[in-house]
């Protein structure tokens, strides 16, 4: 193989490296919660949050939470027995990180919130789960299932608007069971990256012969 040959090979495993480096991921929270969602009530009802981000955009978050982890995106929330709801606040999810004090949970959690402002320095809690040591350290990239306990973080919290109205959550919430998933999606540019390079090779190989 020339020096030029590998040069171009080269090149074409940095561009695509580089697409990999950012990609979509889904995160999915399921809880069980108590409220109110434009006025209907729902109690001990299924509670499913999923937000969709993307990996680039993991960063630290801003004071007073510069010891997380945050990940802006778009999320849905489905209540058994209602429509789904598409969250108009603006969202994130926010990880503790290696956080040395995990603050209100007193352990590992990641919480789904929206943001009070755009700077993202004040936030109402939807979903969390927090106990279980994967979270200790976790950068939110590809994670779960993982069960554990968790339920609507922001108590007699909110509001949270909603494309269906506004979403309350009672008070006096009891621990929930929980379960958390974070599922990176399939890049295709990845996968076309990788079709190009085989590719490649084959026809070296083939000019080879």
């Amino acid at each position: 193989m020339t020096l030029k040959r590998i040069s171009v090979v080269l090149a074409v495993i940095s561009i695509f490296a580089g697409a990999a480096w950012a990609s979509p991921i889904t995160y999915v929270e399921t809880t069980t919660a108590s409220g109110s969602l434009n006025g209907t009530t729902f109690t001990n009802a299924s509670v499913t949050v999923t937000l969709v981000g993307d990996t680039s955009n993991i960063a630290p978050g801003p004071a007073p939470f510069g010891a997380f982890l945050v990940n802006p995106g778009s999320a849905t929330i489905k209540i058994d027995g209602l429509p789904l709801a598409t969250f108009t606040d603006l969202v994130e999810i926010a990880g503790t990180f290696n956080q040395p004090t995990p603050g209100p949970f007193g352990s590992p959690f990641v919480l789904i919130a929206t943001l009070d402002n755009p700077a993202g320095t004040s936030i109402t809690g939807v979903v969390v789960e927090y106990g279980n040591p994967a979270f200790l350290g976790y950068g939110l990239g590809a994670l779960g299932p993982i069960s554990g306990t968790g339920g609507s973080a922001s108590g007699p919290g909110g509001p949270h608007n909603t494309s269906a109205g506004v979403l309350l959550f009672s008070s006096d919430q009891n621990p929930q069971a929980a379960t958390f998933t974070a599922t990176p999606e399939p890049t295709s540019v990845l996968l076309l990256g990788t079709g190009l390079l085989g590719f490649i090779g084959l026809r070296l190989r083939l000019k080879r012969t």
